[in-house]
């Protein structure tokens, strides 16, 4: 009991350490930290500045990109297998696309994906009745390509395909390394 009341003095709380993460200004000079309160500001000389964190060049950031849209089944109604949502770089009805995203489509046939591509990267969008993933299905549709901009995020609202028979056809299953 005494060695435990004898260490309690040795522990001393140490004041938590704030980083600024804001990206600052290139031109604006180091910001200094401000004093603790309980110290008037005429006896303190001033503190080295904070490190500040800054985001990573645009060039190196992959843009977040929103995907949403409605699916209509064709004239012959709901099909028989789940029907998939398939995101890939490239064409979405190549099995060898780089898969960004598999989803199933939701109860009111819409769908709502987020993905991470590239600037200047081309993404389509499938659907598709699989019986399983990776077997070929003749009930599918594709989007237009998509070609992602250069702002952090994006958004392709609004999308619409219409369920049908096409050229039987198998999809990406898992994704690819770029």
């Amino acid at each position: 009991m005494l060695a435990a009341l004898a260490l309690q003095p040795a522990c001393k709380k140490q004041e938590p350490v704030v980083i600024d993460a804001r990206p600052r200004p290139a031109d604006s000079a180091p910001a200094l930290a401000s004093p603790p309160s309980s110290v008037p500001t005429s006896q303190t000389s001033p503190s080295p500045s904070l490190p500040v964190v800054s985001p990573p060049p645009n060039s190196g950031e992959e843009p977040t990109v929103e995907l949403s849209g409605v699916v209509r089944l064709g004239p012959s109604g709901r099909p028989r297998y789940p029907v998939s949502v398939i995101i890939a770089s490239g064409d979405c009805a190549s099995p060898d696309s780089r898969l960004l995203r598999r989803l199933p489509l939701s109860d009111t046939d819409s769908f709502y994906a987020v993905v991470l591509a590239n600037p200047g990267e081309k993404l389509s969008v499938c659907v598709a009745s699989e019986p399983a993933p990776g077997l070929a299905t003749p009930i599918w549709a594709r989007t237009e390509s998509l070609t992602v901009g250069n702002a952090n995020e994006q958004s392709f609202a609004n999308l619409s395909l219409v369920l049908r028979s096409a050229e039987p056809r198998s999809f990406a299953v898992k994704p690819r390394n770029q």
